[in-house]
């Protein structure tokens, strides 16, 4: 449909099946012969796989807003309600909600010179990070991956083209920022929740105060764990 042509059914049953697959074959890290045996089809190979097709898409769909779509994603933010009670919790000027995870691999003995154990995740299993950053319709608008799973998110973070360009994505000074978790370090442009040690030096009104903005942040940053779930690890998709 994008590219104009129309396919018979024959061909576009063949397209969703390939489609399908190459996801399977990613989110379990599956080999060609578990792909084969998966789906039924003991000829399955690089070809039977759309990888390259659907890389060459994520700059269509993966897209940091701007302009009009730049205020919108602030407004949305701006305009949220607690899921728990009718109290707004929504943060001015913010464009964004970023967290890490972690995606489990293999133990990459094969490439690396201390046969992966800089791989070794917080988890206990070998693992790639992943940090993201997504909006209120759990779009997700920024991703990078690929560092070590032992790797801190704000490591990460500071790795990313995000933080080396943060002017190209956030203009310094139009007030705009991001929401990020402890893990993270404070900039003028992400906010994270107080510390416990600076929460323990403030009086009893102010820690009012801190605990309702860290349970509203805490409550808007939910929206990049919904965006990061729903993954199903059962049976295989009807195709």
């Amino acid at each position: 449909e994008a590219s104009g042509v129309r396919l018979d059914p024959e061909s576009l049953s063949v397209l969703r099946r390939s489609v399908v697959m190459t996801s399977w074959y990613w989110a379990k890290k599956a080999t060609l012969l578990d792909l084969g045996e998966a789906w039924g089809r003991p000829t399955v190979d690089a070809r039977s796989l759309c990888v390259k097709e659907i890389a060459a898409q994520v700059g269509r769909y993966v897209r940091w807003p701007v302009g009009a779509d730049f205020e919108a994603a602030c407004r949305e933010f701006s305009t949220l309600i607690s899921r728990n009670s009718d109290q707004r919790v929504g943060f001015q000027r913010c464009v964004g909600a970023g967290d890490g995870t972690v995606c489990k691999i293999r133990r990459p003995a094969a490439y690396t010179a201390d046969g992966g154990t800089e791989h070794n995740s917080y988890k206990k299993y070998y693992a790639i990070q992943i940090f993201g950053v997504c909006l209120v319709n759990l779009t997700f608008t920024f991703v990078h991956c690929g560092m070590p799973g032992s790797y801190a998110d704000n490591t990460i973070l500071k790795k990313s083209d995000l933080y080396r360009r943060i002017n190209d994505y956030i203009p310094e000074g139009c007030g705009t920022h991001l929401l990020g978790d402890s893990g993270m370090e404070l900039f003028t442009w992400m906010m994270i929740p107080f510390s416990q040690r600076a929460y323990n030096t403030l009086d009893a009104i102010r820690k009012r105060l801190v605990t309702v903005y860290d349970s509203a942040l805490t409550e808007e940053r939910t929206y990049t764990h919904r965006a990061g779930v729903g993954r199903s690890q059962g049976s295989l998709p009807d195709i």
